[in-house]
């Protein structure tokens, strides 16, 4: 029942390879907190009820190929949080209150083949949206509140899919 994380709380661990910390009663994450962990390659701060993260919260996660940030209370995510995380292939961002998703909030994520986006309130995609996203081979939007998803432009470069 973890309620709170100091920033420096992983700080020095740079060889763990997994960090769990599921299953809490976190509400929010110190900038930087996982800094140190460059050799981290899954994640999991899921189900627990984070409100915000910060557009520093996965910086130096360099090695991170899982990362699992489903069952909280995210309503947005800044542009640039998953900036870095060039060794991406999980992401699992469902069942959280996300409304929007930034434009570009991909890019980079050139070897993502997984991600859940399902049960959130997303009511529209920019054709950007998933750009550059050559390696996906997984997309669930179900459940959320998409509106118009006639533009044929919205999932170009999705190949594998």
């Amino acid at each position: 029942n973890i309620t709170y994380l100091n920033a420096t709380t992983f700080q020095g661990l740079t060889n763990l390879n997994t960090l769990n910390i599921a299953n809490n009663n976190l509400t929010t994450l110190p900038e930087n907190i996982f800094h140190d962990l460059n050799n981290t390659s899954f994640l999991d701060i899921s189900n627990n009820k984070i409100t915000h993260l910060d557009a520093t919260t996965f910086e130096g996660l360099v090695n991170l190929v899982d990362l699992k940030i489903d069952n909280n209370n995210l309503e947005a995510l800044p542009e640039s949080i998953f900036n870095g995380l060039n060794n991406l292939g999980f992401l699992d961002m469902a069942n959280n209150n996300l409304q929007i998703l930034p434009e570009n909030i991909f890019n980079g994520l050139n070897n993502l083949e997984v991600l859940d986006i399902a049960n959130n309130k997303i009511q529209n995609l920019a054709t950007t949206t998933f750009q550059n996203l050559s390696e996906l081979r997984y997309l669930n939007l179900e459940n959320n509140n998409l509106q118009n998803l006639t533009d044929n432009n919205i999932f170009n470069g999705l190949i594998l899919i």
